[in-house]
């Protein structure tokens, strides 16, 4: 690495791709150029994250149906992770007193130096350097890291959103396995709506202990039968109550317009009485030490408590009497999921 190498990298760290992108269509383009300028392939090692939510995805580990995926993700990391100048400065001076103990092949002052330069002239994007080019034949897209691991089944949803009217996706599996991340990924890259389960929870009223020992008995599938199963084999607009789990009442309505594509996403999604109205059905997999990290990180050791003897053992018992992971069309788990994130 040479200084601009250095300054590369904290660039796409604070700014992603760095540049607005208006014309979808060159973007991918210059894209499948240098794609077939590579000469070896290997799925090994394709993601490298750089921070900030920001990761190189190389161009070695994409199959060839996936560049036209890949080149959406990048336009939309482009065209909306703008990035602050202040932030970028703090972090160019932040590397200064660590280049003493980085080994590279270059002086404090000629980084530093560098630095001013590029000041000088507003901070402007770089290339890589001479020396690193040659070394490590550099070719990737700076994208989201939340994206990275679903590329594979971003292009096959894309492949069956062209030949179908309407596409209907099922995203089911354990609690904090990244369905309501995933359900959002997936309503930024297509023209796509989403139906969370958890506004069907099962309201106080109809808590029973005959109800809640019955498998799945914890959603209100009654009236997700009637309001949205309904709705979606009629494939008209069609809208639904939204129960709110911390209110525990019903707060309005949302309307499901005719789009090309329907997320439902969340627990329970794969029921027996109405799975077949997916057309592409997802299983979302953790182990249980994954599982209590990241919902003692999102929700609290307190709500843990409640997660761990309550709501974890129902859905439990849903997944060991239903074979999901034998009807779903991908299995994501944790492995492929988490290798993108690191401690970054």
């Amino acid at each position: 690495m040479q200084p601009q190498d250095v300054y590369k990298l904290i660039y796409q760290n604070e700014f992603g791709p760095g540049h607005f992108i208006e014309e979808e269509e060159t973007s991918l383009k210059r894209l499948v150029r240098e794609y077939q300028s590579i000469q070896t392939r290997d799925r090994e090692n394709t993601i490298e994250p750089i921070g900030n939510g920001m990761c190189r995805y190389y161009l070695r580990g994409v199959g060839e149906d996936e560049i036209e995926m890949l080149n959406r993700v990048f336009v939309l990391t482009a065209n909306r992770h703008q990035g602050e100048a202040e932030s970028f400065e703090r972090k160019l001076s932040a590397v200064i007193p660590l280049l003493a103990k980085m080994n590279f092949g270059f002086s404090k002052k000629e980084y530093v130096d560098y630095v001013r330069g590029q000041k000088e002239q507003n901070y402007p994007a770089v290339s890589h350097s001479e020396a690193y080019r040659e070394a490590f034949h550099p070719a990737y897209r700076v994208i989201e890291c939340r994206f990275a691991p679903y590329l594979k089944l971003f292009t096959e949803l894309g492949k069956k959103e062209k030949a179908n009217c309407r596409l209907v996706v099922g995203i089911d599996g354990n609690a904090a396995a990244g369905k309501t991340t995933l359900a959002q990924c997936l309503r930024e890259l297509f023209d796509c709506e989403c139906i969370h389960m958890d506004d069907f929870f099962l309201p106080p009223a109809l808590r029973s202990e005959e109800r809640l020992r019955e498998i799945g008995g914890n959603i209100h599938y009654e009236r997700f039968c009637d309001e949205v199963v309904r709705g979606v084999r009629s494939r008209q607009a069609f809208s639904y109550r939204v129960f709110s789990c911390s209110e525990l009442s019903y707060v309005g309505r949302r309307k499901i317009s005719n789009q090309r594509m329907l997320v439902v996403e969340g627990a329970y999604a794969m029921r027996e009485n109405f799975r077949d109205i997916y057309d592409y059905r997802i299983f979302m997999k953790l182990s249980p030490g994954e599982q209590e990290n990241r919902i003692i990180r999102r929700n609290g050791k307190e709500m843990w408590q409640m997660f761990r003897e309550k709501w974890i053992p129902m859905e439990n018992r849903y997944f060991q009497q239903l074979p999901l992971e034998e009807i779903c069309d991908m299995i994501l788990e944790e492995e492929s999921i988490d290798s993108v994130w690191g401690e970054w």
